[in-house]
């Protein structure tokens, strides 16, 4: 740069001194790319806060500035008579070209701002509506984000949602073959003229604010369409999305959602908008109505995230390529949060609960199990229901070593029907329970579970559970087909007042 505009002056004849010369071009290289290196560094970490570049310029501003000083100070100039030559512009076109540049800078700055004012309305926007993302985790634990350093999602609908999404999540191979014909029933709704995509501008209300006719059917096209979009930007099968997390994320401005009652503790697991109380056999829309008339009145929006967990390599690299980058929980949480306007003060909590619920390995296996089935009457009506705290979507169980119940199993288990606990061991010890050798190694081994189920729960109201001899047929998954499993519950209604100190 400095020898560059040297050669510009016609008047002065200028030497450099070697030494400098090769100084200067040290300084300038060494300190450019030590500049360039932490600004990507910073970028590549999702740590790129104002302090760091801050650093970042001062490191740059003293690397042109002590390159000119330098190669200033190892040239000597020569004053020499001088004329304007006929090819030479004047000094006004000069003054001109700077102007030009200058503006032309004005303008790329000026797009770029409105480019992320745009951004900002956008999730300003989404943050009002119910919307679908995805966080899909790499073996490490990390975290998928965009270049902006976001989760990637996509708008559902204005109105809120219902149960059979959970399950839906969790079939998707049963859906994917419906998704074109969604598509094409979607297209058909009206539509509000300011929407280009199929999806949204659908008028789900009509003039007198009354639900649509089929209105729950509906809403779950949007929910697998928005799926289908997600998975379409990774160059997915819908198969692949991920399974709907259980709990969901109010989003909005600061202020227009109402603070959530208190619960007694955070291991009972059904989220805020599951636990109201509504029948299934009522219908969508009723559900709906109430929903979307809360939701209006606060004026805030709903976050539902579809979460995945990436076992290979081969996948994270062809995304990393694509754009997409994964970072540590810390490093994004602080990002994802205010840009996307989630009010969870915990965020960062919630998404390593989701790793954790990702993680296949959550999964039991099929086989016979004694579960735990406590449920606690919720102050806003409805129940909650104990879940473990690591894989909310599975009961507190252990594993019997037996493949099936027999018949005889189950006649011993019926003399032990709405027997607490603590009754049901002191019984399984007595020697009148064992009148063969297979009811005898049946009984010791169902005492050793429920005595480990016990220590595991680490929950005093264990205690007070009651068998029920009724078994239960749990779907769980078996080298990627879905199977069923055995459970003998031990059942408890918790008091609503209780507070649970389990850590599980």
């Amino acid at each position: 740069m400095h020898y560059l505009g040297n050669t510009s002056i016609k008047n002065y004849t200028y030497v450099y001194q070697p030494a400098y010369v090769v100084r200067s071009a040290i300084i300038a290289v060494v300190a450019s790319n030590v500049t360039l290196f932490m600004l990507f560094d910073f970028k590549a970490t999702w740590t790129n806060s104002w302090r760091r570049r801050a650093i970042s310029a001062a490191v740059l501003a003293s690397a042109v500035s002590g390159m000119h000083w330098c190669a200033a100070a190892g040239t000597r100039y020569r004053f020499r008579d001088a004329e304007l030559e006929g090819n030479e512009l004047p000094k006004a076109a000069t003054v001109i070209v700077a102007i030009c540049l200058s503006l032309g800078a004005c303008f790329v700055i000026a797009i770029s701002t409105i480019i992320r004012i745009r951004n900002l309305r956008k999730s300003a926007f989404r943050a009002q509506q119910v919307t679908l993302g995805t966080t899909v985790f790499d073996k490490g634990g990390r975290i998928l984000v965009d270049p902006d350093g976001l989760i990637p999602s996509t708008l559902i609908t204005d109105s809120f949602f219902e149960r059979w999404m959970f399950l839906a999540s969790r079939n998707w191979s049963s859906i994917s073959g419906l998704v074109n014909g969604m598509k094409q029933h979607v297209l058909r709704l009206p539509h509000s003229s300011t929407h280009k995509d199929g999806r949204c501008g659908i008028q789900l209300a009509n003039e007198y604010g009354e639900m649509i006719e089929r209105y729950d059917i509906i809403f779950r096209e949007l929910f697998c369409l928005a799926a289908a979009e997600l998975a379409d930007r990774f160059h997915d099968d819908l198969t692949s999305v991920g399974v709907l997390w259980d709990d969901i994320l109010l989003t909005g401005p600061d202020g227009q959602w109402p603070r959530p009652q208190s619960r007694m503790s955070s291991h009972l697991t059904l989220s805020w908008g599951m636990g109201d109380g509504y029948d299934d056999n009522q219908n969508g829309p009723e559900i709906e109505k109430g929903r979307n008339a809360r939701q209006q009145v606060f004026g805030g929006g709903l976050l539902m995230l579809l979460v995945r967990h990436f076992e290979s390599d081969q996948n994270a690299e062809w995304l990393m390529s694509a754009g997409y980058r994964f970072a540590e929980l810390h490093q994004v949480s602080n990002i994802i949060r205010p840009d996307m306007q989630i009010q969870s003060t915990e965020f960062e909590t919630k998404l390593r609960s989701m790793s954790a619920y990702a993680n296949k390995h959550n999964e039991a296996p099929p086989g016979v199990y004694v579960g735990f089935f406590a449920i606690r009457a919720s102050v806003r009506s409805g129940f909650d229901v104990l879940a473990q705290k690591d894989a909310r979507n599975v009961l507190p169980s252990m594993a019997l070593p037996l493949k099936t119940l027999d018949d005889w199993h189950l006649q011993l288990l019926k003399r032990f029907e709405n027997m607490p606990v603590s009754k049901i061991l002191q019984s399984l010890n007595e020697t009148s329970v064992r009148q063969s050798d297979q009811e005898s190694e049946f009984a010791a081994q169902l005492s050793e579970t429920i005595k480990t189920l016990c220590e595991w729960t680490q929950e005093p109201l264990f205690e007070d559970a009651a068998l029920t001899s009724t078994i239960v047929r749990v779907h769980c998954r078996d080298n990627e087909e879905w199977v069923q499993s055995t459970m003998i519950v031990m059942r408890l209604m918790i008091p609503i007042h209780s507070v649970l100190s389990s850590p599980n």
